[in-house]
């Protein structure tokens, strides 16, 4: 069994280094305290491990490529190697993941489970079984822990040296790695493109989205979203996006406006009555004036949303 202490600690409480030092008091005495911390960059990663007594400072880079986690799993790695090397008897690993503890003392073996974790795993228990007695423990980052600063310190020194660790990288971390890379080019691609065409969409949605808009809108209707995102990419039934491509001759509306979205929604004359007055609603519903339907769509909220469609359902709009 790989084995965890909890020293109770929160990430937010100012008192975390005199608690730590409280708590900690019984046990330095005989157990050995090793340090980790692993820091990653743009282009690379590093690791370190540290410890006051006996001196330990160690430094290492990783690839690139590799997890912020999976690189906190391989200082784990390397402090029980240290450990197991120096003959250690009593040991506590101090690492400021939770992530990274968290996925190594799950039980068993599944499939999120690397190959580094694996090994960590493999040696904790091989420790234990030795005689080495290996235990576990989360402490929050950058609360004036010396160990842990120290640490951080040998982490970030990690990172500038010339030759990274040879270590087999999972799949998982490669993947992450292919999918940030294709975001930023589709990214950029986007900015690009919005430049020549979409510029409604793209003054609506600023940047490529991670997620769906609407996932969080749990108890709207199909034809509700629906509607939203013809609103959003401007490709609605209007008088004047009809008469773009070739469908109807004009593009006024009855009351002889051009007849875009923002008319329909917020400026004709024969949709303003009280029922409908979608602009006075939205006005209180915390929209600051002068807007348009685009500042409308932009992060739209459950309310604003119901309110859009409320108006589409009252006018009978076909979108």
């Amino acid at each position: 069994m790989i084995k965890v202490i909890d020293l109770n600690l929160e990430k937010s409480q100012v008192s975390n280094k005199n608690l730590f030092y409280e708590i900690t008091e019984n046990i330095r005495s005989n157990h050995t305290f090793i340090y980790t911390d692993a820091s990653k960059g743009k282009n690379n990663a590093g690791y370190g491990v540290y410890c006051n007594n006996p001196p330990i400072n160690y430094a290492e880079r990783l690839p690139e490529e590799v997890t912020i986690c999976t690189a906190e799993i391989v200082a784990i790695n390397k402090a029980i190697i240290i450990s197991l090397c120096k003959e250690l008897r009593n040991v506590v690993i101090l690492s400021d993941s939770k992530s990274a503890i968290d996925k190594i003392r799950y039980p068993g073996v599944n499939t999120s489970n690397d190959s580094i974790t694996l090994s960590t795993k493999k040696l904790l228990l091989e420790a234990n079984n030795s005689g080495t007695k290996i235990h576990l423990t989360w402490i929050p980052s950058h609360t004036d822990i010396s160990g842990n600063e120290a640490a951080d310190k040998l982490a970030n020194i990690g990172r500038s040296l010339n030759v990274p660790k040879n270590i087999k990288i999972d799949k998982a971390d490669i993947l992450a790695v292919i999918k940030h890379k294709l975001t930023e080019e589709f990214s950029q691609k986007w900015k690009t493109t919005a430049t020549n065409k979409g510029g409604w969409y793209s003054e609506i949605v600023k940047k490529f989205p991670k997620t769906r808009w609407f996932d969080n809108l749990k108890y709207a209707r199909r034809k509700d979203i629906t509607n939203i995102i013809r609103l959003k990419t401007g490709h609605c039934r209007t008088k004047v996006h009809l008469n773009r491509i070739g469908i109807i001759d004009s593009p006024l509306c009855e009351c002889g406006k051009i007849e875009n979205i923002n008319h329909i929604f917020l400026a004709c004359p024969l949709r303003t009555y009280p029922q409908t007055d979608l602009y006075t609603k939205l006005i209180k519903d915390g929209h600051t004036t002068p807007f348009s339907m685009q500042t409308v769509l932009y992060n739209a909220k459950l309310k604003t949303i119901n309110l859009i469609n409320a108006f589409i359902d009252k006018n009978k709009l076909e979108l």
